[in-house]
């Protein structure tokens, strides 16, 4: 069975091992490897409620539109953001290394906590657009620079040169988050898939975009050995997995160690973290009550606590403002990734060769106007269609969340 450990900053990332489903668990991995003393249990005040004990009672406004209406600033006026928080607005991300199960834990975690679970990220969400055409499909058009490059391609060559590339309040379940992406760009680095340029101009990028990013609440690790991880990508039997020239033992084993010695310590400082011996797999529900039992209030309240220090704002315009910039401002965020990389060739398409790259990428379906403006998809009554004339940016934004299910 899994073994659920407790994983808590102030004491030195102390550890807290209990065996699940009334079953002994076998030694966990990452104790051993850590060597780390146990952890005193306290009891919890607030946190995280499972369905089946959350009030159902309490009366929240319904969510606010984004998608299809503007957040403007008078509505910070009489649309209060904290209104709609409860005790299951919080920001859940399940970690582990490829193969581990986080997609079914997540996908459980979400239905029994009533949160919106989030997928993994993957290139869909670069080249599928908001008409729902794939622009991988462009490829035979585009210059050679200019095409796709999937991580499907990236296990089959990975020594390629394209190689390196608030509005519900409802809770999130992640598989996996922005703050573990660079485990892989350091993994990728160590096996010479990636030079140490471009390893610099990604973490000078970060550094623009990450700071007014929110971290998790709660980051759930599910711990699997190495052998069992190669089964498991055996068993799943994605073609580019069990082919693949990167998902090496050695490869592995790297992204492993990344996550037990650095992302977790961490994350730690700033979240609840729990860690469980997956290799046999386990029962979400197990996890559900390990979660009920954290306190994430008395860190949220506590302004000098670095525990939960994002989610501490002081008052309402200042919740506000933070709406405002992940739904209106979103593009000043996504902005900073275009600074040119000139001293990574690697990253640099020649002028020529871009020009036309875009000749022939924009008169793709869905990429040449705003969504909503492109007669070709059958749209009519463009005369009179005014409602996007005044947004932010100025030119078109072809990818569609749709991976993120509106609720």
């Amino acid at each position: 069975m899994a073994a659920a450990i407790s994983l808590k900053a102030s004491v030195g990332l102390g550890l807290c091992v209990r065996p699940l489903a009334g079953s002994w668990a076998s030694p966990v991995t990452l104790c051993r490897a850590l060597a780390l003393s146990p952890l005193v249990a306290h009891v919890q005040s607030a946190g995280i409620a499972g369905k089946n004990i959350r009030d159902k009672s309490i009366k929240k406004p319904a969510p606010f539109p984004y998608r299809t209406k503007k957040y403007r600033a008078w509505h910070a006026f009489w649309d209060m953001t904290t209104e709609r928080f409860d005790e299951n607005t919080k920001l859940v991300v399940v970690e582990g290394n490829v193969a581990a199960g986080k997609a079914n834990v997540a996908k459980a975690l979400a239905e029994e906590l009533e949160m919106l679970y989030v997928p993994a990220a993957h290139m869909d969400m670069v080249y599928i657009n908001t008409a729902g055409f794939d622009t991988k499909q462009l490829d035979p058009a585009l210059p050679p620079d200019t095409r796709s490059f999937t991580v499907a391609d990236f296990n089959k060559n990975p020594h390629h040169k394209h190689a390196f590339f608030l509005q519900h309040s409802q809770g999130v379940v992640m598989d996996r988050c922005v703050y573990s992406d660079y485990i892989f760009l350091e993994a990728m680095h160590k096996f010479g898939y990636v030079t140490k340029a471009a390893k610099n101009y990604y973490y000078e990028v970060k550094k623009n975009t990450m700071m007014d990013l929110m971290q998790p609440h709660l980051v759930i690790y599910l711990d699997v050995p190495v052998p069992e991880i190669q089964k498991r990508i055996q068993k799943r039997n994605i073609p580019d997995e069990v082919q693949s020239k990167v998902l090496t033992p050695e490869y592995l084993s790297t992204i492993e160690n990344l996550y037990k010695h650095d992302y977790l310590k961490n994350m730690s400082n700033h979240a609840h973290v729990l860690i469980y011996d997956w290799s046999g797999y386990g029962d979400p529900e197990y996890i559900v009550e390990d979660i009920e039992r954290l306190d994430f209030e008395k860190h949220e309240k506590d302004h000098h606590d670095p525990k939960m220090q994002d989610w501490w704002l002081p008052n309402e315009d200042e919740w506000a403002e933070k709406r405002y910039l992940f739904t209106r401002n979103k593009w000043k965020l996504m902005s900073y990734f275009n600074i040119p990389p000139f001293g990574v060739p690697e990253l640099m398409i020649d002028g020529m060769v871009y020009n036309d790259y875009e000749n022939i990428w924009s008169e793709a379906p869905g990429n040449k106007y705003q969504p909503g403006y492109d007669k070709r998809l059958g749209v009519s009554g463009l005369l009179f269609k005014t409602k996007n004339f005044l947004r932010e940016y100025a030119t078109p934004v072809p990818f569609k969340e749709w991976w993120i299910p509106e609720k």
